[in-house]
């Protein structure tokens, strides 16, 4: 957006407090660089008390290039060191992430974090999982009974992503990485055997569709 602005509006400078705040990656260098040699922007690096323009020398190029370099290097760190923190909560039985609906992220005492079931909100995960145990409902159908009962709005896809997370049995999912499964050290909500009741009522919805034939009958999708 930056860089279509100044081009647009043929912006002469552009300040920046470092080099890695206005640039993270190689692609973006080139983009930033081109401002300077096409379109005559002068760069301001406070920090780094550098000052580009299209007449800067070798030496200042040479800055430059090794400040891009040594910006990328900081983010593959940043992001290797998230990754290691993540894996070492998991490993712990801790959730790295934000908690699913029903929970609540608390702070206890000045530093230590925690995963608490929410009052309201864990007895909402639990009649669900018990109404969609006894096979009368759809995730829609479902959806509108506890938005009825319990004034709680869900989409459709949201209640399906509830009924199939093992965080209310006991397991962290790790499904932005390995997909490895993690015991985790907060409340249970749902039992091991209620969870496999739903999943059954899920597999059978699944497989249970069937497509429709061009055979019109008064009740067809109401009753099987």
């Amino acid at each position: 957006e930056m860089v279509s602005f100044a081009k647009k509006n043929k912006v002469t400078d552009i300040v920046s407090f470092r080099v890695d705040r206005i640039t993270r990656n190689f692609r973006d260098s080139v983009l930033i660089d081109e401002l300077r040699t096409k379109h005559k922007v002068k760069l301001h690096f406070i920090d780094d008390r550098l000052v580009l323009s299209q007449e800067s020398r070798s030496n200042e190029i040479i800055q430059w290039d090794f400040k891009v370099m040594f910006a990328k290097s900081q983010l593959e760190r940043i992001k290797e060191d998230g990754m290691n923190t993540k894996l070492s909560k998991l490993e712990r039985g801790e959730l790295p992430w934000g908690a699913p609906f029903g929970y609540n992220n608390v702070t206890i005492g000045t530093r230590q974090k925690s995963v608490q079931p929410d009052d309201f909100n864990s007895e909402v995960v639990k009649r669900m999982f018990t109404l969609f145990a006894t096979g009368a409902y759809s995730c829609e159908s479902l959806r509108r009974k506890i938005a009825e009962e319990l004034k709680i709005n869900l989409s459709k896809s949201r209640v399906h992503d509830i009924l199939r997370d093992k965080f209310y049995i006991g397991i962290i999912v790790d499904r932005k990485g390995s997909g490895k499964e993690y015991v985790h050290t907060y409340q249970q909500l749902v039992s091991r055997e209620l969870f496999d009741m739903v999943q059954d009522v899920l597999d059978g919805n699944r497989l249970g569709k069937r497509r429709f034939i061009g055979i019109p009958f008064i009740y067809r999708g109401l009753i099987t």
